[in-house]
């Protein structure tokens, strides 16, 4: 169960364009790419948009919890709902430090600050206000996708698997 909640995480946050670095990629950066980073970010509204994705895949965390757990209250899973959303929240400004060192190592700080312009432009503000809509339909679609997609992979890995005289 763990596992699929892990997936259902990382699936939504992947959609957001999301990313994860290791520290030693934002020590490589420079401070000046760091802040324009930063700032591409901000012009992104990235942590409205985490926000948006963690409301999107709470039910499908909430759909493995209730698979799970069958015959927990419903008081239960609200208070576990409430906690879940609580406790990602906490860790998003953690996220945006991770994404922007993951920027800061692909772009230049001039490229950062181009990128800050558009999304700051009239185009690149209607891009960012439509980002949550979007992202609440993709996340039931993408969790499906993976869970399906992820079923049938298993299932032909095996099939070869089982070709070549080799089992798991």
């Amino acid at each position: 169960m763990f596992r699929a909640i892990l997936s259902a995480v990382v699936v939504a946050f992947a959609i957001s364009g999301t990313a994860v670095a290791a520290d030693q990629t934002a020590s490589q950066a420079s401070q000046a790419q760091m802040a324009a980073a930063l700032d591409v970010l901000d012009a992104m509204n990235a942590k409205n948009t985490a926000s948006v994705i963690i409301d999107a895949m709470a039910p499908v965390v909430m759909a493995q919890i209730r698979q799970g757990h069958p015959t927990a209250s419903d008081k239960t899973l609200a208070a576990f709902d409430a906690a879940f959303k609580e406790e990602m929240g906490k860790s998003v400004d953690d996220l945006l430090k991770m994404q922007a060192a993951v920027y800061a190592e692909h772009f230049s700080a001039q490229d950062l600050n181009a990128l800050a312009a558009f999304y700051r432009s009239d185009v690149g503000k209607r891009f960012v206000d439509e980002q949550p809509a979007i992202i609440k339909e993709v996340t039931p679609l993408a969790a499906r996708w993976g869970q399906e997609a992820g079923q049938r992979a298993a299932q032909k890995a095996m099939e070869k698997l089982q070709k070549e005289g080799m089992t798991l």
